[in-house]
């Protein structure tokens, strides 16, 4: 078993299939339950949320039992934030108490287990070559967000860390985004494989902005403010300092062609270099290019 007091089943002597199996009955009965009655009787007593807690840290996993057990774990997720969807009572169910008591203070904030599992998972390397794993976690989170559930929105509003934790990777993942499309500007202007690799990194960029939109349209100004003040500082300011130094470097590149024509001398020419993109033109572009695209797209 791995180490601490929290609950955990990877110490239980089944092969991950049968544990994936197992995760999938319980979902499925959940799912199903009709009345409220029954429900509350198998919300009861954090069971279901020792269950959703006891999958992390990912790393008690080895990497074939994650492949195993990470798509049905992300279905028990989506199947238990659904219910609370449309049943929003059962949210006292849901969330642990801090320190487990009932006295909700701010040195015991209370957790949410199916909306920082979700987040962990979908902020994980592996989620981020699981589009399923990765979509399905992201959507989940926003159909959370977008409760209107007066106990809910409380809670939601006051989870600084997991606001941080999820503005960073919204960030992230659109910094990664950048590099890509600066990297794959560079060399020949003509190519058509680079150009389809960019033309699929550009629908991905507009897929991300939209999801962002989306997620400020929720409308937990806590949340959105972090996530403005961090799209500002790691994306725009990253942004606005490389279109600076790719302009610095060609003036430099200017007055130095300008410096040897006074001196009498010609810049050497390169037929092939007008068809090819440089990295600091490419980088000029790719820059100009994401920052307006993202003062286009996004709407808050």
């Amino acid at each position: 078993e791995t180490e601490g007091t929290g609950p955990n089943f990877n110490g239980v002597v089944w092969t991950p299939h049968v544990k994936a199996q197992v995760l999938q009955s319980i979902s499925i009965l959940l799912s199903n339950v009709q009345d409220a009655t029954s429900l509350y009787y198998l919300l009861s007593n954090h069971y279901v949320n020792d269950l959703v807690t006891s999958f992390l840290p990912m790393r008690q996993w080895t990497d074939p039992a994650l492949e195993e057990l990470m798509p049905v774990y992300v279905n028990f997720l989506k199947n238990i934030a659904l219910k609370l969807s449309n049943a929003p009572s059962l949210f006292p169910f849901l969330k642990i108490a801090g320190a487990d008591v009932v006295d909700e203070s701010p040195s015991s904030p209370s957790s949410f287990p199916i909306f920082a599992s979700a987040l962990e998972v979908a902020t994980s390397s592996l989620a981020q070559s699981d589009s399923f794993v990765h979509v399905t976690c992201l959507n989940l989170l926003v159909n959370v967000l977008q409760i209107s559930n007066p106990t809910i929105r409380s809670w939601v509003s006051s989870a600084e860390h997991e606001h941080r934790h999820f503005a960073s990777h919204l960030c992230q993942r659109l910094l990664q985004r950048y590099n890509r499309l600066a990297a794959l500007t560079t060399g020949a202007a003509v190519d058509p494989v680079r150009s389809s690799a960019v033309i699929g990194q550009l629908t991905n960029l507009h897929d991300q902005l939209d999801f962002l939109n989306d997620v400020l349209w929720c409308g937990v100004r806590t949340l959105n403010v972090r996530i403005c003040e961090y799209l500002l500082q790691r994306v725009v300011n990253i942004l606005l300092e490389d279109i600076l130094v790719a302009s610095n470097s060609n003036i430099n590149k200017s007055n130095a062609a300008e410096n040897k024509i006074v001196r009498g001398k010609k810049s050497p020419t390169f037929p092939s270099s007008v068809d090819t993109i440089s990295p600091t033109d490419a980088l000029a572009q790719t820059s100009v290019f994401f920052l307006s695209q993202i003062f286009l797209k996004l709407e808050y």
